[in-house]
């Protein structure tokens, strides 16, 4: 325990025993809300990356085509000089 709670600690009333439930219950749902938060923002993360993921695979494939393209362009280009 932090030496600052422990300072609140002493200067809180002590509850009743349902006072006491009760507070617990709504730390509990604010923690509940809190891991939901989490759970759905890490879902958002692991949707992009594959988004991500698959965009960096079409770029991928964009670019190896636009270098087979500019291969074959300059092995028709040399074919044609040495023809000419």
């Amino acid at each position: 325990m932090s030496p600052q709670r422990l300072q609140e600690s002493k200067y809180r009333p002590i509850l009743s025993l349902p006072e006491r439930i009760e507070e617990l219950q709504k730390r509990n749902s604010s923690l509940n809300y809190e891991v939901a938060h989490y759970r759905d923002l890490d879902q958002a993360r692991v949707k992009f990356k594959k988004k991500v993921a698959r965009a960096l695979g079409i770029l991928q494939e964009a670019q190896r085509e636009l270098e087979t393209t500019e291969e074959e362009l300059r092995k028709e280009r040399f074919e044609m000089k040495r023809g000419a």
